[in-house]
């Protein structure tokens, strides 16, 4: 499936530190100092202005990083000491600052010791520097991995096995920064250096994307790493606020906010108080996005600043949306005739534009057929044609839709066949439909299914899943009973192939659990081309009867343009 993003705040957030480098940053250097290792030798000789780090096989330095450094920069001085002992048949030793504080040593990343703090906190997220701080060498970036990218630079330029000695210059100052956009921001006269970007204790997934996604813009346009943060007190300046945070109220952003109509957002400044906000999750999202690409492009910049306007901004999103509903009909107790009509007037009254359905045995499928037929159109085989014998059935608005393309698979070993999983005693089924809007031509993939109860079978069954939903070149929205909870590894493999429950795509979500005291109903969809305008869990009965032992889930969303 594609997982190419449309809109600049995603293709920012999606923005990767290949291999051990932060994007842009080469594995040497080569802009200051120009000795190099192979120009030193290991006689008497070496010319003056070189410090020397080994000779004669010892060295009275050592690798010092920092006590709370994280796992890249830990692999990064474990990885410069190792190439020094093994380069230089010496044994270096390694520490942390705490347990030393040496007269000399090589210090690896943002060390609060031999001024190595002072200098990183000067540098950009993707900067680096390599150079002297009294009798220290410091090899530091402004973030992990340009921490990384410094020490392989170092690596790189100064060890050599065809020299016994390990000398730099002593006016060391190697240095990397890439080019951004500007050289400093400013919102109300303020460096955006001193902005944090604040979201609530309690935001869904969809809002702390989004404010990642503006901490990753202010990377790329500035090299800046500012701070997300959700919890403690805004302060009063200085601030980027997305969505809801309760100590972080504005009069004039909520009477602006007030006179907004339905699905619309705004970017509302406040003296250097950047309010982010709209009527629903997606709107603020969608607003967002506008904040990142009018007022963080290039053509604000003059002179290497970049200066953000403070005109309120103001976002629609698109009138159409989508209501998807997921709906486990409990198979068993089909002489229960009230179930069907309750069932009926929960579909009726939720009205989907798409409705997927699990344990859709022969009379279900009867039974909604008729019911249904008059305004819907209905895919999905049976799962087997002599056992159990349901249907994972897709049901979507003939008038608004047309089909391009069905296929019912099986989860195992030979999806294209009807088939299980050994040690597997259902027949599991994958159903999709891939619909296209007929107004808007908004193209899409439908899939609905209903997983294993069975922990033997779990492991293999998702991976079954997930390599069939990625054969998949469309947009997916998944219904279905996953049988699986949402802190479980296999709810994990979903949102690693990309997709996400619609829970935690919007503020306006029901917790109620969709059977019995937890949640294994969900509707998945994909972030980068769908925002969620609601998330609800149908738990009344109807006139006393309960339609399912399930509780039907209804979503509503719109697609990005």
């Amino acid at each position: 499936m594609r997982k190419t993003c449309f809109i600049l705040a995603l293709v920012i957030f999606t923005i990767t530190l290949a291999g051990c480098q932060p994007a842009n940053v080469p594995s040497a250097d080569t802009t200051a100092a120009d000795t190099t290792a192979a120009e030193i030798t290991s006689d008497t000789t070496v010319a003056d202005g070189l410090v020397r780090i080994v000779t004669d096989g010892a060295s009275d330095y050592m690798v010092l990083r920092a006590d709370l450094a994280s796992d890249t920069e830990v692999n990064a001085a474990v990885a410069l000491r190792k190439a020094i002992n093994e380069t230089y048949g010496i044994s270096m030793r390694i520490g942390n600052e705490i347990d030393a504080q040496p007269d000399r040593a090589i210090i690896v990343g943002n060390v609060n010791y031999g001024g190595a703090a002072e200098i990183a906190a000067s540098l950009g997220y993707y900067e680096y520097t390599i150079t002297f701080s009294g009798e220290h060498i410091v090899i530091c970036g402004g973030s992990p991995e340009a921490t990384q990218s410094a020490v392989n630079a170092f690596m790189d330029k100064y060890l050599s096995k065809d020299s016994g000695v390990l000398a730099v210059p002593e006016d060391l100052n190697d240095s990397y920064r890439p080019d951004t956009l500007a050289t400093d921001g400013t919102i109300g006269g303020e460096s955006l250096k001193k902005f944090s970007i604040y979201v609530s204790s309690t935001a869904v997934y969809a809002e702390k994307r989004a404010a990642q996604s503006i901490r990753s813009a202010l990377r790329e346009a500035l090299g800046i790493n500012v701070s997300v943060i959700d919890k403690g007190n805004v302060p009063a300046d200085c601030a980027i606020i997305i969505g809801n945070v309760k100590n972080a109220t504005s009069a004039g952003c909520d009477a602006a906010l007030a006179a907004c109509g339905d699905g619309q957002g705004l970017v509302y400044f406040e003296g250097t108080r950047v309010y982010i906000t709209g009527k629903d999750t997606d709107a603020t999202c969608r607003a967002v996005e506008l904040f990142i690409k009018d007022c963080l492009s290039a053509n604000r910049v003059k002179d290497g600043v970049l200066t953000v306007p403070t005109e309120t901004l103001k976002v629609s999103t698109p009138a159409d949306t989508y209501t998807v509903m997921s709906f486990n009909l409990l198979v068993a107790k089909e002489s229960e005739p009230d179930r069907f009509n309750a069932a009926l007037t929960q579909i009726n009254a939720a009205d989907p534009d798409i409705l997927g359905v699990q344990e859709c045995s022969v009379l279900w499928y009867e039974f909604l057929c008729a019911q249904l037929g008059d305004r819907y159109n209905v895919v999905g085989e049976l799962n087997h044609t002599s056992t159990q014998m349901w249907r994972n059935a897709i049901f979507y608005k003939k008038d608004k839709f047309e089909l391009i393309e069905t296929k019912t698979q099986w989860l195992s070993a030979t999806p294209s066949v009807s088939s299980r999983l050994s040690n597997e005693n259902q027949y599991r089924i994958l159903t999709y439909a891939v619909l296209k809007d007929v107004k808007t031509g908004a193209t899409f993939a439908h899939c609905n299914t209903h997983m294993t109860i069975i922990e033997e079978v779990r492991e293999s069954q998702f991976k079954v899943l997930v390599k069939l939903l990625g054969k998949l070149d469309y947009p997916i929205v998944m219904t279905g009973d996953f049988n699986t909870r949402e802190n479980s590894q296999y709810y994990q493999k979903i949102t690693d192939f990309g997709l996400y429950s619609a829970h935690v795509m919007t503020s306006a979500n029901d917790p109620t659990h969709t059977v019995s005291s937890s949640t294994i109903d969900f509707c998945f969809v994909d972030p980068a081309h769908m925002g969620v305008v609601s998330h609800e869990v149908i738990d009344e009965n109807v006139n006393g009867v309960n339609p399912s032992d399930h509780n039907a889930v209804v979503v509503k969303f719109r697609f990005y343009e």
